[in-house]
């Protein structure tokens, strides 16, 4: 006998709702590229974190560190 295997369930998207929710719309003024260039910073910024807890490194540190001044400049001209 084998194990249940779990079943998805679609959910019908809610009227009038174009994202899942909590997700915030793209900010007026950015492309697709400048959104696809700021999500793989993101990513950049979690490689560098799995790094760093691997290595534990000073190098490791500044390289977090200057990964996060980017993102902080993007973050703050999203939210002003």
């Amino acid at each position: 006998m084998s194990e249940p295997r779990a079943v998805v369930l679609p959910f019908p998207p809610r009227p009038g709702a174009e994202r899942p929710a909590g997700c915030r719309p793209m900010p007026p003024g950015r492309s697709a590229t400048e959104e696809h260039g700021l999500n793989a910073a993101w990513d950049e910024l979690l490689w560098l974190a799995i790094q760093a807890w691997s290595w534990r490194d000073p190098e490791s540190l500044v390289a977090i560190e200057e990964a996060v001044a980017v993102l902080q400049r993007e973050v703050e001209r999203d939210w002003s």
